[in-house]
C-alpha cells in the first residue's frame, strides 16, 4: 500500500508537470492574442479619431481601410506627441481587459523596438520588473520601422487558476489514499491488540475454571473416601464444598454468555420504576456482610423514582462498588455518592486504592482489557466488567467516565438522564 500510495504521488507530480508545461505553452498563445486584438482595437479608435478630425476637409469615400492606414501612418506625427503611432496610455487600458479576459492576472509592459534608431523602449515603466513570458513581435508602422511586444512578470497566476480544480483533486486524492493507509495501519494495530487482550482472557477464564474445578474434585475423591468410613459430617461438609464451587463456576459462565447477549442488536431493558437510594443502600449492606474489613460511605438525596432496568442497572452499580474493592490497598475505605445535577442523575464510586494511569483510562472500558501488572493478576476477573458497566449505562441514555491517579485511587461517574425517554 505505501509502496502503490508513492507511485501514485509519482504519476500525479508527473502529471502536474506536464500540465503545467502545457498551460505555459498556452500562456504565450494569450499573450500573442491579446497582443494583436489589442494593437487592431487600438487601430480601430485612432481610425475613428482621424475620421473625426480629418474627415470635414478630405473626401474619404473611396479610400480604403488600406489606403487610410497608410495615410493616417504619415500624418499622425503630426497629431500625437513625439511622432508616435500607438496611443500607449489607450493600448494599455485595452490590453489590461484582453488579459483580464484570459485570466491572465499580472503586471505587463510593452517592449517597443525602433528598428531605424535602433533603440528599445518599455512602457509602463516598473521597478523590479522581471519579464516571465513575452509574446511574438508585432509590427507597427505603414513601414513596419517599430515592432511592439508584451511580456508579463508571473505566468503562475494563470497556470495556478486553470489548474486548480485538477490539483484540488489530486491533493484530495492522495490524501484519502494516505488516510486509507494510516487507518488500515491503525486497524491493524488496534486488532493485534484485541488479540493480545483475548488471549489474556482466553488465560484468565482458564485459571479461572481451573481452580474450582480442582476443588469439585478434590471435594468428591474426599466424599468417596469418608463414604467409605462412615464419616457423614465430613461428607456434607464436602457436599458443600462441592456445592460452592459448583455456584462459583455457574457464575463465571453466566458472565462470560452475559456478554454475547448484551452485544447483539436485539438486547433491550426492561424497563420498571425503581427507587435507586434504597437499591444502593441494600447493595451496600450485602457488600459489608462479605467485607466486613471495607468501610463504606453512602452520601445520598432524596432521588425520585426512575424508570431503569432494576437486574442490569443493580449490576453495573455492583460492579463499580466491587472493582473498588479488589483494587483498594491499605485504605479499605467505598465512597459512593449519588445526586441530582441539571435533569441528570450522578452516581459516583471512588477508592482510595491503586489508581490508574492516564495512558491506561482510555482503554479501561473495552472489553477483555485489563490494567497490565506484570506476568501476574493478583485480582481476578476477565475484563468484561467495565465494558458491561458501559453497555448498559448507553442503553440507558447515560454516560460513564473515570477520574484517576496513580497512587491515590480511582472516581467513577455515572451520569443518567432522569426526564429522557428510554427506549425498551
Amino acid at each position: 500500500m505505501s509502496i502503490a500510495l508513492a507511485i501514485l504521488i509519482a504519476l500525479q507530480s508527473w502529471w502536474i508537470i506536464g500540465s503545467y508545461k502545457i498551460y505555459e505553452q498556452q500562456v504565450h498563445k494569450e499573450l500573442d492574442a491579446a497582443l494583436y486584438l489589442s494593437l487592431k482595437k487600438e487601430n480601430q479608435i485612432r481610425f475613428k479619431l482621424f475620421k473625426d478630425k480629418l474627415g470635414q476637409r478630405l473626401d474619404l469615400r473611396d479610400y480604403d481601410e488600406q489606403m487610410l492606414e497608410n495615410f493616417m501612418n504619415m500624418a499622425t506625427s503630426s497629431i500625437y506627441s513625439e511622432g508616435s503611432f500607438i496611443d500607449k496610455k489607450k493600448l494599455k487600458d485595452i490590453c489590461s481587459n484582453e488579459l483580464r479576459s484570459r485570466k491572465i492576472r499580472s503586471k505587463f509592459q510593452f517592449e517597443i523596438e525602433d528598428l531605424f534608431k535602433g533603440n528599445k523602449t518599455v512602457y509602463p515603466k516598473r521597478a523590479n520588473y522581471t519579464p516571465a513570458a513575452t509574446s511574438i513581435q508585432q509590427k507597427v508602422g505603414s513601414l513596419g520601422q517599430k515592432r511592439i511586444s508584451l511580456t508579463i512578470s508571473n505566468i503562475d497566476s494563470y497556470v495556478y487558476g486553470n489548474m486548480k480544480w485538477s490539483l484540488v483533486a489530486t491533493v484530495i486524492l492522495v490524501l484519502f489514499n494516505a488516510g486509507c493507509l494510516f487507518y488500515m495501519l491503525f486497524t491493524i494495530i488496534r486488532q493485534k491488540q484485541v488479540s493480545e487482550m483475548r488471549n489474556d482472557f482466553v488465560s484468565n477464564m482458564t485459571h479461572e475454571f481451573k481452580t474450582p474445578i480442582a476443588t469439585i474434585s478434590a471435594a468428591n475423591e474426599a466424599i468417596t473416601t469418608f463414604m467409605g468410613m462412615g464419616n457423614l459430617d465430613r461428607v456434607d461438609k464436602y457436599l458443600d464444598i462441592s456445592k460452592n464451587e459448583t455456584k462459583k463456576l455457574n457464575n463465571l459462565v453466566e458472565e462470560i454468555l452475559n456478554i454475547s447477549k448484551y452485544d447483539k442488536k436485539d438486547f433491550s431493558l426492561k424497563l420498571e420504576n425503581v427507587d435507586v437510594y434504597t437499591m444502593i443502600k441494600e447493595m451496600i449492606q450485602r457488600f459489608k456482610l462479605k467485607n466486613e474489613d471495607f468501610h463504606f460511605i453512602f452520601n445520598a438525596e432524596k432521588i425520585e423514582p426512575l424508570m431503569l432496568d432494576r437486574f442490569h442497572f443493580q449490576n453495573t452499580i455492583s460492579n463499580l462498588i466491587d472493582n473498588a474493592i479488589k483494587y483498594s490497598d491499605t485504605l479499605k475505605i467505598v465512597d459512593i455518592t449519588a445526586y441530582i445535577n441539571k435533569e441528570q442523575l450522578v452516581i459516583v464510586v471512588k477508592d482510595y486504592g491503586k489508581g490508574i494511569s492516564k495512558e491506561q483510562q482510555r482503554y479501561i472500558f473495552d472489553r477483555f482489557y485489563r490494567a497490565p501488572t506484570g506476568d501476574l493478576h493478583q485480582v481476578k476477573g476477565f475484563g468484561l466488567g467495565l465494558a458491561y458497566v458501559k453497555k448498559i449505562i448507553e442503553k440507558h441514555k447515560g454516560t460513564v467516565s473515570i477520574k484517576s491517579q496513580v497512587g491515590k485511587g480511582s472516581e467513577f461517574f455515572v451520569y443518567l438522564p432522569i426526564n429522557q425517554e428510554i427506549s425498551n
